[in-house]
């Protein structure tokens, strides 16, 4: 755990700046539900430092910002995985390690709060802080500063301590005995025969009657998606048309953002471009509060009407988990995008249905296919173990040796290392849709490591080591400062 806070200093702080959009979107996702004892405000508190409800929820915008980069991932998802649960308990290690720091006497000032949140690239105009676009992008996700610099300050907390740790001197602490014995798995070299078996070469044969039995036993796999019937309005900045005395005052309000690093101002000609579109995207959020509010108290149809579900991709990911997380009835507050704000009301919720045997039959077809030649494809390996095969001979390799395997270097990973810690000479890996059969033939010891495979043993031992001191250090802090959570989360 320290290990990894060594090497990733720099991700420490809870980085909302990255993608703000994603952040204000995710900001309002359905987190699941909570069960909530004594502190509404606080998920926990461990020793002298809480962990608050809204610092949690941005921590967790972040996690699930990178876990859905490709916008397939989702709440349902997000619970399978327990990622509330893994985001609670990376912040209380954190706060493990800023109680120590308090214990220690280290203490971070303003200046240092100051020169950190100044490196920030999004806080930046032509590569130098800019106070108002620090200010703007908090506004935009409702963080006072305080509450920020106080984030920024207990994570230049961390990183002091972990700086003081003896963890990151571990590569300069392995003894002569540790490397010496740590090595000698990496000098066995075992001469190996290879066979790949592959789905493509296996005819699945099946009857009418069989696919229609296989449906009727995974038909629950096969599912409309949820359906979601919104009342909405979409207003667009494009179509917003602020006064030229608008845009004066705003240029005369906010003149201290264009002096440029030389001192010089930039003219209101010069500025009005970028004011232009500040105003429209002002008046256009203006203008959705107030259409929120009427659509709020409509008892008819005030806005479109539009039915979407999570395939058809109407809305993106984030929008849509925001409609997914509504109920019945309920008006949403204005939610940007990026040609404006849409507001709405959750009309309808229609939840998931079985499809019909005709609707799923190729979904089912296709998994049935899959079933019989992954069946066929194992009974083949187990035959060719049992009595032997014919393969291609590899010659000698080590663990490391993963370009000398006909196969990619991700397969030949798995496969290298299943066959060196297998107890038996003959054996398959199992890898989805091929089987590599291996038998080995013979076994030595490598004279010489490479420098490169030698270096390869270290990190590694040092990353193991590092690991078993670092458990210990969080072991010790968890009997030492106490936790308390005041939060569950419904599955």
């Amino acid at each position: 755990m320290i290990e990894w806070m060594q090497k990733h200093k720099k991700w420490l702080v809870i980085t909302i700046w990255i993608s703000t959009i994603s952040f204000i979107a995710a900001g309002m996702v359905g987190w699941g539900s909570y069960n909530y004892n004594l502190n509404d405000n606080l998920v926990a508190r461990v020793g002298d430092v809480p962990i608050t409800k809204m610092r949690f929820q941005r921590a967790f915008a972040q996690v699930f910002a990178q876990y859905n980069t490709d916008g397939t991932f989702d709440m349902a998802k997000a619970k399978e995985l327990g990622l509330q649960d893994q985001v609670l308990n990376q912040m209380i290690h954190t706060a493990l390690l800023q109680n120590l720091a308090y214990e220690l006497g280290i203490r971070v000032n303003d200046q240092d709060i100051a020169d950190e949140i100044a490196k920030i690239p999004n806080f930046q105009k032509e590569g130098k802080f800019d106070f108002a676009l620090y200010t703007s992008i908090l506004n935009q996700n409702n963080i006072k500063p305080s509450d920020f610099e106080e984030e920024i300050k207990g994570d230049l907390l961390v990183q002091k301590v972990i700086q003081i740790l003896p963890i990151s001197n571990l590569a300069s602490g392995l003894t002569p005995l540790e490397k010496s014995t740590f090595k000698f798995p990496f000098e066995i070299q075992n001469q190996i025969k290879l066979k790949i078996l592959n789905q493509d070469s296996i005819k699945a044969t099946y009857t009418p009657d069989e696919l229609k039995a296989f449906w009727e036993q995974t038909k629950n796999n096969y599912q409309y998606p949820e359906e979601y019937e919104i009342d909405y309005l979409v207003i667009k900045n494009e179509d917003q048309n602020p006064t030229e005395e608008e845009l004066q005052e705003l240029y005369e309000s906010t003149k201290a953002r264009f002096v440029d690093e030389n001192g010089k101002l930039k003219t209101y000609d010069e500025a009005k471009a970028q004011l232009l579109k500040e105003q429209k995207e002002y008046l256009a959020e203006n203008k959705a509060l107030k259409e929120y509010i009427n659509l709020k108290k409509a008892k008819q149809t005030y806005g479109k009407i539009e039915i979407v579900n999570a395939e058809d991709r109407k809305f993106d990911l984030d929008l849509f988990e925001i409609i997914a997380s509504t109920q019945v009835g309920e008006t949403i507050k204005p939610v940007a995008l990026a040609e404006g704000f849409i507001t709405f009301k959750l009309i309808n919720k229609k939840p998931k249905l079985v499809k019909s045997f005709e609707d799923a039959k190729a979904e089912a077809r296709q998994a049935l296919i899959a079933q019989i030649k992954e069946k066929k494809m194992l009974s083949m390996a187990e035959e060719e173990v049992k009595n032997g095969f014919k393969g291609e001979e590899l010659g000698y390799v080590n663990s490391f040796d993963i370009t000398k395997l006909p196969l990619p270097q991700d397969e030949a990973k798995v496969v290298l290392k299943q066959i060196f810690l297998s107890s038996k000479t003959r054996g398959f890996v199992n890898l989805d849709e091929k089987i590599v059969l291996y038998e080995i033939e013979g076994q030595k010891l490598q004279d010489n490591l490479k420098p490169q495979i030698q270096q390869e043993s270290e990190k590694i031992l040092e990353l193991y080591k590092g690991q078993i001191v670092a458990q210990e250090l969080f072991n010790y802090l968890q009997n030492k400062y106490k936790t308390t959570k005041y939060v569950t989360f419904n599955q």
